[in-house]
Order: structure tokens, then sequence, then C-alpha cells
């Protein structure tokens, strides 16, 4: 199981994305009860999405994520310590933004111990009053935006959305654990240093 951390600022609309729009107000409902959020991918051929809540917790299944796949957010902020990804889910502009400073100097010293942890910046617009997901706006700012990112935190990989079916289409492509084939292919190099026959010594 692949698991990834979502922290930063109204991540119900993260969750929202994840979720078929009759869905969402639900949702919504639910998460203001909730302390923890945990979302499961599944079969894009499955039927819909399934959310059930049990006491704090509320669990998501979605087939917009990738099976083998686990995101958590909680309320609490926990620490990306047990975690293969750190998604920091923030509205734009963001390159000045002191929490996001912080979150991303914590991951810096996990990253020093877990050199596998890795760490997305996704910026986006949301509209949580009106309990949609509203993610047109002009691109330029938002471009502008990654790109002060980009330049800030270099050892994070931003992006951005422009609009709610740029999501749909990509998410599946960024969650999917890179990290899992860099890991992979590490141990194939080592496996294949192991197996290799020694040099033969010159007579």
């Amino acid at each position: 199981m692949y698991r990834v951390l979502v922290q930063g600022g109204a991540a119900d609309e993260f969750f929202c994305l994840l979720l078929s729009a009759e869905n969402r107000t639900y949702f919504r409902k639910l998460y203001r009860e909730s302390e923890i959020v945990r979302a499961c991918g599944c079969s894009v051929l499955s039927e819909g999405n399934r959310i059930t809540q049990n006491k704090k917790v509320l669990n998501i299944i979605s087939n917009r994520l990738p099976v083998g796949v686990k995101i958590e957010y909680n309320k609490s902020e926990a620490e990306p310590r047990n975690f293969d990804k750190l998604l920091l889910w923030e509205t734009f502009p963001a390159e000045d933004n002191e929490q996001l400073e912080k979150r991303v100097f914590q991951a810096e010293k996990i990253m020093k111990k877990n050199s596998f942890l890795q760490v997305d910046i996704i910026l986006y617009i949301g509209n949580i009053k009106t309990a949609s997901t509203d993610l047109k706006s002009n691109i330029e700012p938002l471009k502008k935006s990654k790109n002060n990112c980009e330049n800030k935190y270099k050892q994070c990989n931003v992006y951005a959305f422009t609009s709610e079916e740029d999501f749909i289409q990509n998410i599946i492509y960024l969650i999917v654990p890179r990290t899992i084939y860099e890991k992979k292919k590490i141990t194939d190099q080592i496996n294949s240093l192991l197996n290799q026959k020694p040099a033969k010594k010159n007579q």
C-alpha cells in the first residue's frame, strides 16, 4: 500500500474532486464531523464512490484513485514520517504562505532521514462557501505562482490545475507512486550488480 498524507488549507476541496458531484454535499456534511479522512483507490470500472464514517474517521473509496493507494488527511496535522508522499494542497498565490513554508521545512527534516519521501505541492482555486469546486481562473497568475514555488521549493514537485477536468485527468498520474518505480529501479540495479560475475583477472 502506497500512503499519501495531505496537508494544507481547504483539504475538503481535494477530496471533493475525488468524488462525483452528487456525493460532495454528503461528504462535506460528514467532513465537518470528522477528524481524519482516508481515501482508497479502486478499479475504474467500479460503480461510483463509497463514503462511510466510523466515529471520527471518514472513509472514501474512489475510482478516481489508482488501486493500492491510500490518502489520509488529519485535522491535527499528522507528521509525514510514516508516509511515502506528502501532498501539500494550497491556494495560490502560495509562495509567501507561512504555513506552506513551515510544512516544507518539517518535511525537509524528515527527508534527510527518509530519502524516499516525496513532497508535492498542488496549487488550486477552490470555492468552499458554495459547497462546490471551481478551479477556473486566470491561468497566467497561476503559472506565475507555480514558477515562484518551483524556484523557492526546489526539493518539491509543484503542480497547478486550471480546471476540474484537468485535475481528474492528471491526479492519477500525479498520485501513481513514482517512488515505487524508483525503489524498484534501485533494487534492480543492486540485484544486477550482485548477480554480476566477478571479472577475470589478467593472467
